[in-house]
């Protein structure tokens, strides 16, 4: 049996929160948008190459001096730079896709909790996970072609974190779009993009080694303040979405999926967070030893 929301309504190829269904066992193939996916994941992970090139090429020329005491000191960050800079392209390109689809899932999940694992994304959601999908394909051709020297720079344990982040994306992602079982939680996971935005001009910063001064201040506290925004503050709803919703009405490895994979990024996102606290407290050490 197919039970429906109070109301249904939909313009042209746009579902509005009254207009969706509540689906059985799962959403119908008509409501996937593959090709607009594709098409942003192929054109994301080019237009990274391009961005990373063109960095490489307009640094050395813009700033030589700090370009060349970067690179003298430590060789492996030629490749790390370029690379940092394109991971701007899904901090800007993916928020600014999903937003609306953000308050429209949200309203619907709010409105209708029980029917949460049942709302199918809107064409904005697939075109942004196929934006960030598609840096996340070039960020791993990129970590296999240098592995050493990005290696080196992230870290040993940073290396691996990015490889199951990017791996674990790109696997269940897809599947969340296609079942609409997760379209919420993809939808928030999304659109917490934009923290990168401050987190990317932070490692920046570092790297060409200006670290001191109010503007490396003010991108700390941007990018601590937005990590909480976008990752932290919406964890209470989530949950809420996880424990109310009707979770009887998917299949058995629709549920087995999305009842494993949902809670991981949360708990990554909570672990980072943690990191993110130890650093702050390390900034007010100094300052408090002074006082």
């Amino acid at each position: 049996m197919v039970r429906m929301a109070p109301q249904i309504i939909k313009t042209g190829d746009v579902f509005t929160p009254a207009g969706y269904y509540y689906y059985g066992l799962e959403a119908p193939h008509e409501l996937a948008h593959w090709p607009l996916f594709f098409q942003w994941l192929v054109g994301s992970a080019v237009a990274c190459a391009l961005i990373m090139a063109i960095t490489r090429l307009l640094l050395p020329r813009l700033a030589p001096a700090t370009w060349t005491t970067m690179v003298t000191a430590k060789p492996h960050q030629a490749i790390a730079v370029p690379k940092n800079v394109t991971e701007w392209w899904p901090a800007f390109v993916t928020p600014a896709l999903v937003w609306r689809d953000v308050r429209l899932l949200t309203s619907a999940a709010l409105t209708w909790p029980q029917q949460a694992l049942h709302l199918p994304p809107p064409p904005g959601m697939w075109a942004g996970a196929g934006a960030a999908l598609g840096y996340m394909v070039f960020d791993c051709i990129a970590m296999i072609i240098w592995r050493r020297e990005l290696r080196t720079s992230m870290g040993g344990a940073m290396f691996k974190q990015i490889w199951f982040h990017h791996v674990f994306s790109l696997l269940f992602w897809p599947f969340g779009l296609y079942s609409s079982a997760a379209a919420v939680f993809i939808c928030w996971f999304l659109l917490s993009e934009v923290t990168n935005v401050c987190l990317n001009l932070r490692t920046l910063l570092i790297k060409l080694s200006l670290t001191s001064g109010t503007p490396f201040l003010v991108v700390n506290v941007g990018f601590f303040l937005s990590f909480f925004a976008a990752r932290i503050a919406p964890i209470p709803f989530l949950a809420s979405v996880w424990v109310r919703a009707d979770w009887s009405r998917t299949t058995t490895s629709t549920f087995l999926v999305t009842a494993l994979t949902t809670p991981l990024p949360v708990m990554l996102n909570c672990y980072w967070f943690y990191l993110a606290c130890n650093g702050v407290m390390r900034m007010l050490r100094p300052a408090t030893k002074k006082a």
